[in-house]
């Protein structure tokens, strides 16, 4: 999160555009827990036995779009962290505020516990479309292995979830940056 949030704090800089900013919900999964990390409004939520439990606060303020930690605080980052336990067949969803301000927590359940986890992500990108998306929306779920001796898979997976959550904070700081320099029109 730290290295997240310098890389907004430096593409802030060169392009002239202080204050950019991004939320960011992060997960490492090992031997049956998640570091759950997040900063904003972008959330973490748990599946078990198809009830949701939300794992995450949002960091936000009294005024619409008003978040209070984020990525590019010339503060630093300064996010919650903890420890879930997950059990087998568990789903850990990790979305942006895109997809919440669209769906209830029970329709997320609802579409995350299929047994393909892109069509059930699509399922979730999809609905939040057809509802309004306003905001840029962002998915990843992840299913907890029946067994946990898949460590080598299990771990190169949580790998590329990582970057891939690093990667869209990134490339959405950077869209935000090139939409404030005035180089893209937004119409609606």
């Amino acid at each position: 999160m730290r290295e997240a949030n310098d890389a907004v704090l430096t593409a802030a800089g060169a392009s002239g555009q202080k204050g950019a900013a991004s939320t960011l919900v992060a997960a490492a999964v090992a031997k049956g827990e998640a570091v759950v990390a997040n900063l904003g409004d972008s959330r973490a939520y748990l599946v078990h036995k198809g009830a949701i439990r939300r794992l995450t606060t949002d960091h936000t303020g009294p005024f619409p779009s008003s978040v209070t930690r984020f990525v590019g605080d010339p503060r630093g980052a300064q996010p919650d962290v903890f420890v879930e336990s997950l059990e087998p067949g568990d789903r850990l969803v990790l979305c942006s505020d895109g997809l919440t301000r669209h769906l209830a927590d029970q329709d997320i359940a609802v579409r995350a516990k299929g047994s393909d986890l892109k069509k059930d992500v699509d399922a979730l990108v999809d609905l939040a479309n057809e509802r309004g998306g306003q905001d840029n929306i962002t998915v990843v779920l992840y299913a907890v292995p029946s067994r946990f001796e898949l460590g080598d898979l299990r771990h190169a997976l949580i790998s590329v979830i990582l970057a891939i959550l690093v990667l869209v904070v990134i490339a959405g700081a950077v869209a935000a940056l090139i939409i404030a320099s005035g180089a893209v029109v937004m119409t609606r």
